[in-house]
């Protein structure tokens, strides 16, 4: 495992300050540092690879339903229609998978994409017990794959 770099600007020019360089000097050494240190900050800033990839399987629901706290998971489960995954108030909520221990994870948009398109795929369906591969990150999952279990 790596050392965490330290790519603070302020520190950075404290510790050439502290070196005795002359000003030119003092500048490369500092403009040379920020240079090294910018990728690393960028991703880091721009949200880098946090997610942990990982497959998991429940259910296919609509955010609407899932969130709606009148709804029981068991009954979502068991009794959660494609008619209801398409109606426009549903599917323009967006989906998500209803794990086992009852967690709502929500899909990004083309985990929705693709969700939409599996639902359409399939009208004999009724139940839609998936497994998606992605990235979970909190409550949401950026979607690789999502695949219809029977």
């Amino acid at each position: 495992m790596q050392s965490p770099r330290v790519c603070n600007s302020a520190v950075i020019i404290a510790a050439v300050k502290n070196r005795g360089l002359s000003r030119g000097a003092a500048l490369i050494v500092t403009f040379l540092s920020l240079l090294l240190c910018w990728p690393a900050s960028r991703s880091e800033a721009a949200g880098g690879p946090t997610a942990v990839q990982t497959t998991l399987s429940g259910v296919l629901v609509d955010i609407t339903c899932a969130t709606d706290p009148k709804k029981n998971p068991a009954t979502l489960r068991t009794q959660h229609t494609r008619k209801c995954l398409l109606m426009p108030v549903c599917a323009d909520s967006g989906y998500g998978l209803l794990t086992n221990e009852d967690k709502v994870l929500r899909f990004d948009a083309k985990g929705n994409e693709l969700a939409h398109k599996l639902i359409e795929k399939h009208p004999e369906i009724d139940s839609w017990k998936i497994s998606v591969k992605g990235g979970v990150e909190g409550d949401h999952v950026v979607v690789e794959r999502i695949r219809l279990l029977k």
